[in-house]
């Protein structure tokens, strides 16, 4: 996702699938939902030089890929798993 978004609804990621945010304000200021598991995760990752707000994901398990900076707070309520980028481990 990328742009400016004013978007105050939650954000859906399901098991197995990806979420870019590819700009600071891509994703709003709501709730990113994951409904990952641990076989099949939700995967999470930002693009390289992205600050966003602030990020809060809540639900099931999800796979951090990249570095994430936030101005504000970040916050974690289900599981997480910390891998590969691809480029190496954040």
């Amino acid at each position: 996702m990328t742009g400016n978004s004013s978007f105050t609804g939650g954000t859906n990621i399901g098991a197995g699938t990806s979420l870019i945010a590819g700009s600071n304000n891509a994703l709003g200021s709501g709730l990113i939902n994951s409904s990952g598991t641990a076989a099949s995760p939700a995967n999470f990752s930002t693009t390289s030089g992205i600050t966003m707000p602030a990020l809060s994901i809540v639900g099931g398990t999800t796979a951090i890929l990249s570095d994430i900076s936030t101005a504000g707070a970040q916050s974690y309520s289900g599981n997480l798993i910390i891998g590969t980028s691809g480029t190496g481990t954040t």
